[in-house]
Order: C-alpha cells, then structure tokens, then sequence
C-alpha cells in the first residue's frame, strides 16, 4: 500500500515564478533563523523554547519535503503581493533616495571648489590698510598681481601671501608711506603747475610784446606815408632825392635795417596789413576793414602814382630797384583782392 502511494507521487517542474517565490521563503528563513541566533546570544530563553524551536523546524522540513513530493504550495493570497511590492518599493525608494543624496554631495562640494577658486580677484581690503578708505588708492596698489593666483608657481604664490601679510602687519607704516607719497605727489603736482604757469606768462608777454612791436611799425608805416604823401609848397624839382631803397615804406616787419626785394612777399605782406580778426570785431566789420587796408595800399603802390609821387625822392641808383619792389606789391595785393 505504501508502495503504491510512493509511486504515484508526481515531480512537477517549478516555474519561474514558483522558483522565484520559493527562493524568497528560503531568504526569509534564514534571516529568521540569523535574527534568532542573535536573540539568543543575548536574552534569556525559557527551557521549552529549544522544544518549540525544534517543533517548527521538524515541521518547517516536512513541509519542504511535501513541496518537493507534491509540489510548490499555491500562490499567496493579493495580501502577500501587496505586502511585498510594498516592500520592495520602500527599498528602492530608499536606494533612490541615498543615491540623490551622493550626486547632491558631489554638486555641492564642486560649487564649493568653484566659488574658492572664482573667489580671487585682489587681496582682501582688511589687508591692505587699517583705515584707509576704500575709494583711496594705496601706496602698494602697483604690487597687485596681474596673474591670477591659479596659475602661480609656488614660488610666486608664496611671495604673493607673504606680501600681502606683511601688508595687513604693518599697516600703520605702510599708511605712513602712502600719506608722505601723497604728499610729495601733491607737491610735485603744486611745483609742476606753478612752472606751467610761469611758462605761459612769459608765453602770454613775449606776445604782448610781439604784439606791441607790430603795432609801433603799423604806426610807424603810417606816419611815414602820411609824410610822403603831405602837401609841400617846394617845387617838386627841388626835392633832394636823398631817400634809399631801405628808406621806402615798405608793408612788411623788418627785421633790422636792411630790407632787400626778396623780403616783400605775399606772407610777409598780408601778415602786415591784415592782422587777426579782433574777438570783439564782427565778421562784417573785419571784411570791410580788409578790403579798405588793401585798397589804400594799392594806391601808394601803384606804379604809376608811385613814380609820380615818390620816385623823385630815390636814389638815381636806387629806382630801379625801388620800382622792382614797387611791382611786387602791388602783384601782391592784387591777390590778396581777389582771395
């Protein structure tokens, strides 16, 4: 009889999910059994309890014997599947969550590797002076770096700190320096422009000078035509002719006493008669005392009226030259007309 039903005992192969389900009863079993080991080892035990235990275990064995006769038990109810997705979602939610946790470290500890490397742009402020404000230049501001501190060599970046503490301990002597070098820059500042002003001074004289000497030769040019040109009860036959070729008015600024045809060009003559525009002269008042300067010239120069008034009173071996001179002129202010 007992044959016969130990040949009708069926081996069934397990699926997957049968396999699966068995390998997690036998994961709980053992953590079952580790965590009673350790309940052992520290709690009192009552006497049954190795009775009880070896209850469970015989009747835990025979139970893997039937599955292994008769097959997997059936699947757990919906409870047990809840129970354990449930489970196994915490897990990896937990996982999910520790492994955030790592990239946020690394972030942060890369952000704070960035803002102390960014953190560099000068030596801090408390270094520099102990009451010096911050708009106020310092006197060791030409010793910053121009080469950010990242890229020192060591040699460098250790003179880079040592100059900077030295900085921040002897700030009361270094603000001494800054103070005597603002003072000594002031007063080069103060010398420096007292020199300018002196220069522009005698500038400004040597000009009012210049200015004084072309007037007197203006005047002088005039009183001498005036004295030409004056009304005479002599006889024009009896005019000693006595004046040389440096004797003629010439409208050019001599120089020194000789004056010679190259000299009476037409810079030289407009420089003469028609000075810089006054700032208090109009522009209109200024065109028609140019044009009425180079219009009384050109009668004094023109060649025939100056042969008929003033030829007699040259030189025999001056007047050809003189009428030389005369030519040029008046060629001259034709030009300064017409411009």
């Amino acid at each position: 009889m007992s044959s016969d039903k130990g040949k009708s005992k069926l081996h069934l192969k397990r699926t997957p999910a049968e396999q699966a389900q068995r390998d997690l009863r036998k994961a709980l079993k053992a953590a079952r059994k580790a965590a009673k080991s350790h309940r052992k080892r520290y709690h009192d035990v009552d006497e049954d309890r190795p009775s009880h235990a070896h209850k469970r275990r015989r009747e835990t064995e025979e139970t893997e014997d039937n599955e292994d006769v008769y097959g997997p038990p059936p699947p757990p109810g919906p409870s047990s599947y809840e129970a354990y997705e449930d489970i196994r979602a915490r897990v990896e939610e937990e996982r999910f969550r520790e492994k955030m946790a790592g990239a946020f470290e690394d972030d942060e500890h890369l952000i704070s590797v960035e803002a102390r490397l960014n953190a560099y742009a000068h030596v801090p402020r408390r270094w520099r002076s102990a009451g010096a404000a911050p708009s106020q230049s310092h006197y060791y501001d030409r010793e910053e770096p121009t080469v950010d501190p990242r890229f020192m060599e060591d040699e460098e970046y250790a003179e880079w700190i040592r100059t900077s503490m030295h900085r921040k301990k002897y700030a009361a002597e270094l603000e001494e320096q800054r103070r005597a070098k603002a003072a000594r820059e002031a007063a080069e500042a103060e010398a420096a422009r007292l020199l300018r002003e002196q220069r522009e001074l005698r500038q400004q004289r040597r000009r009012w000078r210049e200015q004084r000497h072309e007037d007197e030769a203006r005047e002088a040019y005039e009183r001498r035509w005036q004295e030409l040109l004056a009304p005479s009860d002599v006889s024009s036959a009896a005019i000693p002719a006595s004046m040389r070729f440096e004797d003629v008015p010439w409208p050019i600024f001599r120089s020194g006493e000789h004056v010679s045809a190259e000299q009476l060009t037409a810079e030289a003559i407009s420089a003469f008669l028609l000075p810089a525009v006054s700032v208090r002269e109009d522009e209109a008042a200024g065109a028609k005392r140019r044009r009425d300067r180079l219009r009384e010239t050109m009668l004094r120069f023109h060649p025939d009226k100056f042969e008929g008034r003033v030829l007699l009173r040259i030189r025999e071996e001056d007047r050809p030259a003189v009428m030389e001179g005369v030519g040029i002129v008046a060629r001259a202010i034709n030009v300064l007309m017409g411009s």
